[in-house]
């Protein structure tokens, strides 16, 4: 091109406008890479934590199966001395010696 023609600024802004937009495109992807890449953490963070509260809930049940075992234990317990202590009766007096005075 020679110096002495001028640029055309259509066609000027035209290569800038396409650079740019070739660029954004670059940027789409990265964004659309990222965003993907983010949804694949999140799932198996997800899938994670569900995992810790399933086990969690067995955990806890088995602790409250484990405290009702506990609490008829005790009640057997508590049925077993009283029921061993029972009601006081008077002793008898002790029987005299019949070959005491």
């Amino acid at each position: 091109m020679s110096p002495f023609i001028p640029k055309n600024p259509v066609s000027e802004t035209l290569r800038r406008v396409d650079r740019t937009l070739g660029q954004v495109d670059d940027a789409l992807a990265r964004v659309e890479e990222t965003t993907h890449r983010i949804e694949r953490t999140a799932e198996s963070l997800l899938a994670e934590v569900v995992e810790r509260l399933d086990r969690t809930d067995a955990t806890l049940a088995g602790v409250e199966a484990t405290a009702r075992s506990i609490e008829r234990i005790a009640e057997s317990l508590r049925s077993e001395l009283e029921g061993s202590a029972g009601p006081t009766t008077p002793r008898p007096p002790p029987a005299s010696d019949p070959g005491a005075p």
